[in-house]
């Protein structure tokens, strides 16, 4: 199984391209992403990675240690977790502005590898978990020394150019970059980010 940034499961699976096809953009997927794994050993030194509301999810515990970040042979703009790996589509690594763009992606991808990888009974699970996903990838860009709301650039950015992107099983662009300025206002009050999962309700 797969969970994916944006678009619905492609028919096949996306494969890494080899380093020397495009040795820059691969080299700083691979840099970027190891630094926003690195926000995760806390969560995996703990005998319970990730609090009791995401393990009741069906957490994969401390998945999220061991993934390794590739670029895909997809020209598209979309990323794919499939547990322990997470491939990002070299589309989407040029759109992304900066580093931190692209290390919002990467942390939305490692935060599925994170909760585990699953079969959802409805849209409505699916949807939420990924909104879940967005607000633990905040926490992992504050642990990662990121801006927080390079995300909420990415999305509006996104929303604009692959509006064709919304599908049935994410929310909207639109409504995803808006709870995410709603989650950052309330860290920004907080002062400091709060771990996985805990009072995710509250801070929509």
């Amino acid at each position: 199984m797969e969970a994916q940034f944006q678009a619905d499961t492609p028919a096949e699976k996306a494969t890494p391209i080899s380093t020397a096809a495009a040795p820059s953009a691969a080299e700083r997927v691979r840099l970027v992403g190891g630094r926003v794994r690195l926000a995760t050993e806390s969560l995996c030194q703990r005998p319970e990675p990730l609090p009791n509301k995401l393990r009741a999810a069906e957490t994969n515990s401390g998945a999220g240690c061991a993934v390794a970040f590739e670029l895909s042979d997809r020209a598209g703009a979309n990323a794919y977790s499939y547990g322990d790996l997470v491939l990002i589509d070299r589309g989407l690594v040029r759109f992304a502005e900066d580093d931190a763009e692209l290390a919002f992606v990467l942390a939305h991808e490692l935060a599925h590898s994170l909760l585990g990888l699953r079969k959802f009974a409805n849209r409505e699970e699916r949807q939420r978990l990924e909104m879940t996903a967005d607000n633990i990838a905040l926490y992992l860009l504050a642990r990662a020394g990121y801006d927080l709301r390079t995300g909420v650039k990415l999305l509006r950015r996104m929303a604009i150019a692959y509006p064709k992107l919304n599908t049935p099983n994410h929310p909207p662009l639109m409504a995803r970059f808006e709870v995410l300025e709603r989650v950052i206002a309330k860290l920004d009050e907080a002062g400091a980010p709060p771990e996985p999962g805990r009072n995710q309700r509250d801070l929509r």
